[in-house]
């Protein structure tokens, strides 16, 4: 499968069973989530190798569930992945454009260096969680 193909491939699995979105920790530290939950462990695992980040698996809250597998890239390797994978996106495309707006950061997590660095990383929380809502 070339490249082109995979890429094509994670964006629909993103567009359906993904998330796109900043993490904060204490309103200080935010982070670049991407992340795909999923019952089907072979799915996962082929994301790990393909794309890096690691899985785990989330326990089942109830006995007639399947336990999900969740794999997640966080950070700079998040941001390279989005800025690849963006082109293909169709549902999740204004997610990861926001994301890929925000300032160039030295790394991630990423700690505030000023009072215009925690506005700006609360303005992008809070519009992702705008993208990220459910329902109408």
């Amino acid at each position: 499968m070339s490249d082109e193909v995979k890429l094509a491939y994670l964006a629909g699995i993103l567009d359906g069973e993904g998330y796109l979105g900043l993490g904060s920790i204490q309103n200080r530290f935010v982070n670049i989530i991407v992340q795909v939950a999923n019952t089907h462990k072979p799915l996962v695992e082929w994301l790990t190798e393909e794309f890096g980040g690691s899985f785990r698996v989330h326990a089942r809250s109830n006995e007639k569930h399947k336990a999900a597998h969740v794999w997640r890239i966080y950070g700079v390797q998040a941001v390279a992945l989005l800025s690849q994978v963006a082109p293909y996106l169709l549902v999740k495309k204004r997610q990861a454009e926001a994301i890929l707006e925000l300032p160039p950061r030295q790394g991630y997590p990423r700690i505030p260096t000023d009072d215009m660095d925690t506005v700006i990383n609360n303005v992008a929380i809070a519009w992702l969680k705008v993208l990220n809502k459910k329902g109408p």
